[in-house]
């Protein structure tokens, strides 16, 4: 009988934390680049969320906005084990997304509709520590509903690795090319994954997100949450700036606290429901073409925010498969 010294993965939380960055337009999870901490698995998600009108600081004028995303994590077949090897369990995965967002706000004289979407091709592997690490590379778009028809791609790229100091204590570390700040900046990724006891766990990653996790049950959590998003969207100029550029760039950024009811009515079905307060929030027109300074670059006050979300998890995931390993390798 070969008994393990150690499980392999003692808590699940840490493929959730490996899911805060997935590149450049994370924004899947919400169209203006939510960072969420629970896609990692393969999985389909389809949320929305609406933040309510608000005052730009400067500007008389005001701003709302409301989106709707899918994203996926579509595994290109099982798990591959290879317990004699460094690499001891690998899974490739196909990152999808779609999202469409709506703005109303009198600075300018449009109610543009935007668009993003996300195409990578993603591997997660365990190496014989065991730590998790998990790569994604590929392509990624942000236009409103005028220039959709000529986009521009962009870069997607990410690694976050783990390394596991004890069963209660995990630290996470990477980077990724993410328009999380309204423009595309390659940014580190610094985290961790504590658990203290069994009904509380802290996980996230700086300057991303975080998360306080309180597990009552089996089928219910409540997650106190720290995330930021943001997005550069391509946007048709039609003369609402005095410059020659066609198409300027619009960039946007807010960070949002709030408190999240996870409830899984099944063991591979979530609904998430989130209300808080969005803050920091900023708006700016930048041309694209003529270098010259921002056309418009303004505060937009905080405002209450609400978000909804269905999750489907596909499959077994790789922690799952490396669980069963384990305990095959435990039966006598």
């Amino acid at each position: 009988m070969i008994r393990p010294k150690r499980p392999v993965f003692p808590h699940a939380r840490l493929l959730a934390a490996l899911a805060v960055i997935v590149p450049g337009t994370m924004s899947l999870a919400r169209a203006q680049g939510e960072f969420e901490l629970r896609l990692l698995r393969p999985s389909i998600t389809v949320s929305g969320i609406g933040v309510q009108r608000a005052d730009f600081t400067d500007v008389d004028s005001d701003y709302q906005s409301a989106n709707g995303t899918l994203f996926a994590m579509i595994p290109l077949g099982g798990v591959r084990l290879r317990p004699d090897r460094r690499v001891i369990a690998w899974q490739p995965m196909l990152t999808m997304g779609a999202g469409a967002t709506s703005q109303s706000f009198e600075v300018i004289d449009r109610e543009p509709r935007l668009y993003t979407g996300l195409l990578n091709g993603s591997v997660l592997f365990a190496s014989s520590k065991p730590n998790l690490h998990y790569i994604s590379v590929g392509a990624s778009f942000a236009e409103d509903e005028e220039t959709v028809n000529d986009l521009e791609l962009r870069v997607s790229a990410f690694y976050l690795g783990s390394y596991q100091k004890s069963p209660t204590f995990t630290f996470l570390y990477g980077g990724a090319y993410t328009f999380i700040y309204g423009r595309g900046l390659p940014l580190p990724a610094l985290g961790l994954i504590w658990k203290p006891s069994d009904h509380l766990t802290l996980y996230g990653l700086v300057p991303f997100a975080w998360t306080l996790s309180q597990r009552f049950n089996e089928h219910l959590r409540l997650n106190y949450v720290l995330w930021a998003s943001g997005q550069q969207f391509g946007f048709q100029n039609d003369g609402l700036f005095p410059v020659a550029d066609d198409k300027v760039y619009e960039r946007v950024r807010e960070q949002h606290l709030g408190v999240e009811l996870e409830w899984r009515p099944g063991r591979d079905f979530m609904i998430l429901t989130q209300v808080g307060i969005a803050t920091a929030r900023r708006m700016a027109f930048t041309p694209i073409e003529s270098g010259s300074d921002n056309l418009l670059d303004e505060a937009i006050d905080p405002a209450p925010y609400a978000k909804l979300a269905f999750r489907v998890l596909l499959g077994k995931s790789l922690t799952d498969e490396l669980a069963g390993k384990v305990q095959d390798a435990d039966t006598p």
